[in-house]
């Protein structure tokens, strides 16, 4: 983990596409979700 990102810290909101090219608020998913595990990922390698 990186040192200044601590465990329980606040991750700023944002929006990205979703796989139906839809965009999608962070904030939104927590509202469903309150524990949400966000995953990033390289998409062609």
């Amino acid at each position: 983990m990186h040192p200044d990102i601590e465990t329980g810290a606040t991750f700023p909101d944002f929006k990205l596409p979703n796989q139906k090219d839809e965009e999608v608020l962070f904030s939104d998913l927590l509202k469903q979700a309150p524990y949400t595990a966000l995953v990033f990922y390289r998409g062609h390698w």
